[in-house]
């Protein structure tokens, strides 16, 4: 059976995201070149999941048409509106709106609930998570991580035989619990027929004055249903995004894997501290890039292309076996054999036969 038959999805993505001092909502925000909470819907996509329902809030209809449209082709996502923000326990029950029926005592369904702002998450975690869940018929299984600052996190708690009772947000901790470095990371998979009951118990008696989903676990556990923490192997999978220096630590860490993945694929990176490489680019083997390469959007390179030192090449497609330095190409498609460069600027407007040798005398 593949992991995700049986799981659906809720991914939380209502918030404006008011400290990134921005006017595009947050699951919008680029990284790598992509939308942030594209990342989210390509790791679930990747479990083979049953259902994607993402809650969309702040300027939810730019939200919803943005990831429709990056995830053409992928999967069929389905969105509803969280009209007035009233805390993650209040987004995931109109979330659970949005999925399709199930039969009340069902045990076997799942459904997995996670922020729209971890980008780093893995599929593969994804898939531990709910094996682990599976496995031990949980009601609840939460993904948490061991940092080395957990200022910001809410904290797990556990009794004296290290049974999970409860997570409690770091604004409503007491001294104690501050000092708790295993931090709960939003990502939770639970029992489907469990939740929306518990759901409905939420109180909003916390400094937010929110319905907080953290509080389903320990009703869950009060009501006798087993509870399991599964920790992340690397606490970077944790990273949230709330402001511009934490996007900043994620597009780093992204890159980071970007190139290590093309460079497993038989592509020369010379100098990694000075090429960027977004997301959705394709890159066929044997391609050299050098100094200081910026290369963005939907850009595909052909075999054998060489590319660099300082180009900047955004949209466009590199046929095989070209060479390319000291130029910009945006919207273009050149066609295989061909020199680009020094100084030159080309656009959609610009489509060089194969063969073409651009540039100076």
């Amino acid at each position: 059976m593949p992991v995700g038959e049986k799981t659906a999805a809720i991914i939380l993505a209502a918030g404006k995201g008011t400290r990134m001092e921005s006017p595009v909502p947050k699951p919008l925000h680029l990284l790598c070149g992509k939308p942030l909470t594209s990342f989210v819907v390509s790791a679930l996509i990747d479990m083979n999941v049953t259902e994607i329902v993402t809650v969309v809030g702040y300027k939810a209809a730019e939200v919803s048409e943005k990831l429709k449209e990056e995830s053409a082709g992928q999967t069929s996502l389905q969105f509803v509106e969280q009209v007035t923000q009233n805390g993650t326990g209040h987004a995931t029950l109109v979330g659970l709106g949005g999925l399709r029926a199930i039969e009340k005592e069902n045990r076997d369904e799942n459904v997995l609930v996670l922020p729209g702002d971890t980008p780093l998450l893995r599929p593969e975690t994804l898939k531990r998570l709910l094996e682990i869940h599976n496995d031990n018929m949980a009601a609840a299984t939460i993904l948490t991580a061991v940092v080395d600052d957990p200022t910001g996190y809410g904290r797990i708690i556990r009794d004296a035989n290290g049974r999970v009772i409860r997570i409690v947000e770091h604004k409503d901790a007491l001294p104690s619990q501050l000092e708790v470095r295993e931090v709960n990371t939003s990502v939770y998979c639970f029992r489907r027929n469990l939740l929306p009951g518990v759901l409905g118990k939420i109180v909003t008696n916390n400094s937010q004055g929110e319905f907080y989903l953290t509080d389903v676990i320990e009703l869950l556990q009060e009501a006798g249903h087993p509870v399991l923490a599964v920790s992340v192997d690397d606490p970077v999978e944790a990273v949230g995004v709330n402001d511009q220096l934490q996007l900043a630590v994620c597009e780093k860490e992204m890159q980071e894997r970007i190139k290590r993945h093309w460079s497993s694929q038989g592509v020369e990176i010379l100098d990694w501290q000075t090429c960027q490489i977004d997301a959705n680019v394709e890159i066929a083997d044997g391609v050299i890039l050098l100094e200081n390469c910026s290369i963005k959007g939907n850009s595909v390179f052909g075999t054998g292309a060489k590319i660099g030192p300082d180009v900047q090449i955004s949209d466009s497609s590199i046929g095989d076996r070209c060479s390319v330095w000291q130029s910009t190409i945006t919207s273009s498609a050149i066609g295989n054999d061909c020199r680009i460069g020094p100084y030159v600027t080309l656009d959609a407007s610009s489509v060089p036969d194969s063969g073409t040798v651009t540039g100076p005398l």
